[in-house]
Parts: structure tokens; C-alpha cells; sequence
């Protein structure tokens, strides 16, 4: 039972936080995973393949996405807490702006060059037609994509979570069961038109509930270059979680293409999916994270912020033990699901998901070091954490043993996450007159040689 030590003011409840931000990602988690499961068991292992191949391109928008939406809605907020509604119309008004315009930016070059892109991931291997198909529908998706995440983002930062909750689920059913009628009848590219579909309704949902709550705002196309300034500070440390995505994801499944054809990228696609679910999963931790540090930080309150990251760590590890056990013990149950129809792909799939176990710790602390160092000031750190121990390690790691054989490429994803987390472990960065983090112990302390009270440590 952990013991909160002359706190003064009422602690940041961890569960209504962690339950709400988990619920949210992991039903968008689930959407994705049953959609990876309808392609597996309508089409061939092929065809399984070849649907992951462009998801970088994916991940890229959404990195812009995220630039806009997280630091645009940080300032709504601000603009809320001072009282004006002038501020949010034109802030609201410039983020909607900001994100039609990358919508519609990553529309037209996919359009244009839709043939470029997909030899650039396909390598004219026999992927090749089913990625161009399911390619022509997902730029439609892609228009859409980055006002969704705002209108996602800013429902729930103004009091619309259960709404979301329901959006998803919606959007959950709508794209599942659209997802197998479609692709029945259009083949694969009835699966990502099926995608585009659920995300028109559930943008169609979100903004409802925006008029509804806020009738005073009437959208007009707007950019303000200033916000532009202010917000991007704030949304790029979490943009780049997307960024590290794109890096790690894009050159592993060229290197599975490379040395073991679409058979590699099918292992590939089952391991990066589960991968890519822990990162996305631990958001309800780093969620409760980030309002405890600006509560303590608010406050100045030390024994609040020692007892939130002891909170955190906790999460943690309870988070990455439970996703370990379920990466050993289910890993049959998970390549069954994705049905994939060879026997040896089968077999390496199942061998990969258990060295895949390694990794969820790892993953999992990253995050919660990058976002301490993100709202402590220290942005160049939490970038350095999210290219480094999501990107690039585990993209080298495999390039380094992917040549070996097919389970080496998975041991250096597995252990990419690992090395770099150990060893801010074993070497904490440390800096005089300043913050500094130590992850082998959770005792908070204030610099006094500074009179930002920002500038705090995990030590």
C-alpha cells in the first residue's frame, strides 16, 4: 500500500483517467485488429501482407496530424481556463483549417503518385496488386483522418468522453461488419473503403456533438501563423511516437520483403500490429501521467508528483507483466485468429509473438520517460526517447539480424525497445543546475538553483 506523505491537496485519481484513456485506445485497437482479421480470413496470406504494406504511409499523417490536434487542443484549453471565447473560435476555426488542408495535401500526392508509392514499398513483388487496390481507398480515408483526430481530440478534452467511447464502438461494428460484406464483393479494396465509410459517420457524430455544445461557433476558414508557432512546440514530442512508427515499420517490412518475400511480411504484419497495440494501449497510463506531473507541477507540490509516478511505474508494470503473459500463452490463439493458411508462416508467426513478450516493459517505460521529460521542459529528450527507442534501435537491430533468419529480424524488434530503455537505466542523463531522471528510483526532487518550477526530477 503505498503511503502519500504530508499531501495537502486532493491526489489526481488514477482510475477514472487510466480507465477512460485505456477503453478509448483499446477499442481503436481492437477496430484495427478485427480488421486485420477479416483481410486474413477472406483473402490469402498474400493479400494479408500486402494491406500492411502501406500503413507508414498511414502513421505519416497521422504524425501530422497529431502535431496539430495535441498542441491545438492544449491551447483551446487554455483559452477555456481564461475565459476566452473569441481565443477558442479562432483557435477551432485554425486547427479544422489546418487539418482539411493536410487531408486534402496527402490526397492529392497519394492521387497523383499512387502507383510510385506502392512499387516503393511493394518492390514489384506479387503484393503489388492487392496493396495498389486497398491504396485507392485509403487516400479517401486519409482526407478524412486528420479532422477526425481533432474533432476525437477535442471532444474529449470538452467534456466528451462517453461520447467518444460510443463513436468508437460504432465505428468498431460499422467498419467490421461493412468490412466483410464489402470485401466479398470489391475484394481488398472493399475492406479500406469499408474503413472510409465508418469514419465519414463517425466524423458526422463528433461534429454534432461539437455544434450541439458549442452553437456560438460558426466554422470559417482561418490560419493564424502565430498558433502555428505555439502549438508545435506542444505537439511534437507525441507527434513523434507516429514518427518512430513510420521509421520502425517501413524499413522492417522492407527487410522482411528483401530476405523472406511476403511470407516475412506476414510475420512482420502480426508482430508490429501487437507491437504497435502496447504502445498504443499504455496512452491510458501516460494519460494519468500527464495530469499528475502538471498537478504537481501546478501546485509545486513534490510529494504529490513522487506519489503520481509511483502510481505510474506501478501501471507499468502490472500493464506490461499482464501483456508478456498474454504474448506467451496465446500466441497459437492469435495467429489462429489472424488465420494466416501456411503452416511454416504459421509457425514463425507463433515463435515470433513469444519473443515479441521481451519488449512490453520496455515500451511501456519509454513512453512514460518521454512524456515526463515533455512536460518538465526537456523536449529534445522526449523526441531523442520516442525516434530512438521505437525507431531507430529496433529498425537496426533488425536490419542487423534480419539477415540471420526471420527470427532474428523479430529479435531486433523485441530488443529495440529493450537495449535503450536499460540503458537509461544503467546511465541516468543527469545535468547540473537542472532536472534530472533516474528511473531506479521514484524520489522526487526540486532543483533549487532554479526558479522554474518545471525543472524536476525522478531520481
Amino acid at each position: 500500500m503505498l503511503k502519500r506523505q504530508n499531501v495537502t491537496t486532493r491526489p489526481v485519481r488514477f482510475f477514472p483517467i487510466f480507465t477512460a484513456a485505456t477503453l478509448s485506445v483499446l477499442i481503436d485497437s481492437i477496430r484495427l485488429l478485427v480488421n486485420e482479421t477479416v483481410v486474413g480470413n477472406l483473402f490469402d496470406d498474400v493479400a494479408f501482407g500486402a494491406i500492411n504494406l502501406v500503413e507508414p504511409y498511414m502513421i505519416l499523417v497521422e504524425f501530422f496530424s497529431y502535431l496539430i490536434c495535441v498542441g491545438g487542443t492544449a491551447m483551446l484549453v487554455r483559452a477555456r481556463g481564461a475565459k476566452k471565447p473569441e481565443e477558442m473560435r479562432k483557435l477551432f476555426n485554425h486547427c479544422v483549417t489546418c487539418c482539411l488542408m493536410i487531408g486534402l495535401f496527402f490526397f492529392v500526392v497519394f492521387s497523383l503518385f499512387d502507383e510510385w508509392f506502392v512499387s516503393l514499398v511493394t518492390q514489384n513483388s506479387a503484393a503489388h496488386p492487392y496493396t495498389l487496390e486497398a491504396f485507392y481507398w485509403e487516400r479517401f480515408y486519409l482526407l478524412l483522418l486528420p479532422l477526425y483526430v481533432f474533432l476525437f481530440t477535442y471532444v474529449l478534452y470538452f467534456d466528451g468522453a462517453l461520447v467518444d467511447s460510443v463513436t468508437m464502438v460504432f465505428m468498431t461494428i460499422v467498419d467490421t461488419g461493412l468490412s466483410v460484406y464489402l470485401g466479398r464483393r470489391m475484394g481488398i479494396g472493399g475492406v479500406t473503403c469499408a474503413t472510409f465509410i465508418a469514419h465519414c459517420l463517425s466524423v458526422l457524430i463528433l461534429s454534432l456533438f461539437v455544434i450541439a455544445k458549442h452553437r456560438a461557433f460558426t466554422y470559417r476558414p482561418y490560419v493564424n501563423l502565430d498558433y502555428i508557432k505555439s502549438l508545435t512546440p506542444l505537439g511534437i514530442p507525441e507527434s513523434c511516437f507516429f514518427l518512430s512508427l513510420v521509421i520502425m515499420e517501413g524499413g522492417v517490412n522492407a527487410l522482411a520483403l528483401k530476405h523472406y518475400s511476403i511470407r516475412g511480411v506476414a510475420v512482420a504484419a502480426v508482430v508490429i500490429n501487437l507491437y504497435e497495440i502496447v504502445a498504443y494501449v499504455s496512452e491510458g497510463i501516460s494519460e494519468y501521467e500527464t495530469v499528475a506531473i502538471n498537478w504537481a507541477l501546478g501546485d509545486q507540490k513534490r510529494e504529490e508528483l513522487r506519489y503520481g509516478m509511483r502510481i505510474t511505474f506501478r501501471a507499468v508494470l502490472i500493464e506490461s507483466v499482464v501483456f508478456s503473459l498474454l504474448f506467451l500463452f496465446t500466441a497459437p490463439l492469435i495467429v489462429g485468429i489472424f488465420d494466416i493458411d501456411d503452416p511454416e508462416t504459421a509457425k514463425a508467426a507463433i515463435t515470433a509473438i513469444r519473443i515479441l513478450a521481451l519488449s512490453p516493459l520496455a515500451v511501456i517505460i519509454a513512453r512514460v520517460t518521454a512524456v515526463f521529460h515533455q512536460y518538465t521542459k526537456k523536449l529534445v529528450q522526449a523526441v531523442l526517447i520516442w525516434i530512438f527507442c521505437l525507431g531507430l534501435v529496433p529498425l537496426l537491430l533488425a536490419a542487423l539480424l534480419g539477415g540471420i533468419s526471420l527470427d532474428g529480424l523479430v529479435w531486433g524488434i523485441a530488443l529495440g525497445p529493450v537495449i535503450p530503455t536499460a540503458l537509461m537505466w544503467i546511465f541516468p542523463i543527469k545535468r547540473k543546475k537542472a532536472a534530472s531522471i533516474d528511473l531506479r528510483r521514484t524520489t522526487v526532487v526540486f532543483s533549487d538553483e532554479s526558479s522554474d518550477h518545471s525543472s524536476v526530477a525522478i531520481r
